[in-house]
């Protein structure tokens, strides 16, 4: 993997970008919905599903129920992913 400061992100650190780059082995196309607003974040963490090749839409969530217990919850159908991340939330909780 590249030194992240090459790739220019600041907000998604490494432990994530290395987990969401071996959950979208295979994802083709995916639907995040971001709890809350967290725009650096939001830009960074769509550029990389992008130079993964995942294309991807997003919505924004005031909140969710259940609430998430970790960043990112993942939902898998096929080569279709749903992300539902909340930047406040720890990686693996």
């Amino acid at each position: 993997m590249p030194d992240l400061p090459e790739l220019g992100f600041q907000h998604l650190d490494e432990k994530a970008i290395v987990f969401i780059t071996r959950q979208m082995s295979g994802i083709s196309k995916a639907e995040v919905r971001f709890v809350g607003q967290h725009p650096e974040f939001e830009e960074e963490f769509l550029n990389l599903l992008l130079g993964l090749g995942v294309s991807a839409s997003f919505t924004h969530l005031g909140r969710v129920a259940p609430e998430l217990l970790r960043m990112f919850r993942l939902q898998f159908s096929g080569n279709r992913a749903v992300i539902t991340v909340d930047r406040t939330k720890q990686l693996m909780g």
